[in-house]
């Protein structure tokens, strides 16, 4: 397959509680839109929050963004800004979203990312994805709270080598600009 004209894919996983004017809504707005001028096309959860906002930079960035909704968790209708692709359990939700994706973006939220983030570590960790997707956490509190998993749990510290950390929107940006270099 000639890499060069294949489709890129970028995951973001977030809460769906922020609203637009909110600094969380604003952040994944920015990272929707850096993320579609980088050429990717963007995988969510469909939803709210997190999810519209990327979707919608990255569409306002010339760019499509598809939403994966879990057709029996949330009555809600899928944001506007994506391209709903429903999926009737979790499971396929989940493979749906990391199908191919070069980038998982882990923006912060709750216990539904913390589960996604979860999922996808340990599926990097034995080796059922590689040699991608990056595993992008952005935001101060998933390297607090991964660090502090190594002191209580039976992580190895190789494990917590495959997620990147990224304090700032600013720096996951620094590292998608190096990356494309």
């Amino acid at each position: 397959m000639n890499t060069y004209n294949r489709k890129k894919f970028a995951t973001i996983f977030g809460s769906s509680a922020p609203i637009e004017g909110s600094d969380e809504y604003q952040n994944a707005y920015d990272v929707g839109f850096t993320l579609a001028e980088a050429g990717f096309t963007l995988k969510t959860g469909g939803y709210y929050g997190t999810m519209e906002a990327a979707s919608r930079g990255a569409l306002e960035a010339g760019e499509k963004a598809i939403g994966i909704p879990f057709a029996g968790f949330d009555p809600k209708q899928p944001n506007a800004y994506s391209i709903p692709q429903k999926v009737n359990t979790l499971f396929d939700r989940m493979r749906d979203l990391i199908h191919d994706s070069e980038l998982i973006i882990v923006l912060p939220g709750g216990l539904g990312t913390l589960s996604e983030l979860s999922t996808v570590w340990m599926m990097m960790q034995t080796e059922l994805l590689k040699p991608e997707p990056s595993i992008c956490c952005i935001g101060k509190e998933w390297e607090i709270l991964t660090r502090d998993m190594l002191k209580t749990l039976k992580i190895d510290q190789k494990d917590l080598e495959l997620l990147y950390f990224f304090g700032t929107n600013k720096d996951f940006f620094k590292f998608m600009h190096e990356r494309n270099e």
